[in-house]
C-alpha cells in the first residue's frame, strides 16, 4: 500500500484527468445520477387512472412520458404527456378518456400497462380491473421496474 500513494504520485495528468472527468459526469445529481421513479394504478370516474412522477425531481432536463396500455381484448391504446425538468408531481392519464379510446373498451380482465419515459420502458404495471355494479377495483396489482432511464 505504501508503494501505491508513490505510483499515483507520479501518473501523468493527462491520465487522471479523463478519469475524474468520468466520475464527476456519473456523479452530477444529488441521487447520482439515478432517477427514483414512482407509479400509480387507481379507479376514477369513468375508468382508471395511470400516474408516474420522478420522486425527488431529479430528471436534469424535460422528457416525456407514454402510457401503453393493452386491453384484455388485446387491444393497445397510448397516450402521451410533455414534463419540465424538476418536475417531482404526479403525471396522471385516465384511461379510456386520455387515450382516444371508447368507453366500451373499458373491460373487465387483465391489464397490462407501459410506462415509457423518452420512449425508454421503465416501469410495467399489471393488474385485474373489477366492475361490481357502481363499485370499481383494481386487485392483484403487480409493478415491475423495466430499467433505465436510471442515468442521463
Amino acid at each position: 500500500m505504501k508503494g501505491m500513494g508513490r505510483r499515483l504520485g507520479r501518473t501523468p495528468l493527462f491520465v487522471l484527468l479523463p478519469v475524474l472527468l468520468l466520475v464527476m459526469a456519473f456523479e452530477r445529481w444529488p441521487t447520482g445520477g439515478r432517477i427514483k421513479w414512482q407509479s400509480s394504478v387507481d379507479t376514477a370516474a369513468g375508468g382508471f387512472v395511470l400516474g408516474i412522477r420522478d420522486k425527488m425531481g431529479d430528471m436534469p432536463r424535460d422528457y416525456r412520458v407514454s402510457f401503453q396500455v393493452l386491453t384484455p381484448r388485446e387491444r393497445e391504446y397510448t397516450a402521451h404527456r410533455r414534463v419540465a425538468a424538476g418536475h417531482d408531481e404526479w403525471v396522471e392519464v385516465v384511461f379510456p378518456r386520455d387515450f382516444q379510446a371508447q368507453a366500451g373498451d373499458l373491460v373487465p380482465g387483465v391489464y397490462l400497462c407501459t410506462y415509457m419515459v423518452d420512449n425508454v420502458p421503465t416501469i410495467q404495471e399489471r393488474f385485474r380491473y373489477e366492475v361490481s355494479g357502481s363499485r370499481r377495483r383494481i386487485l392483484d396489482r403487480r409493478s415491475l421496474f423495466l430499467g433505465p432511464p436510471k442515468k442521463f
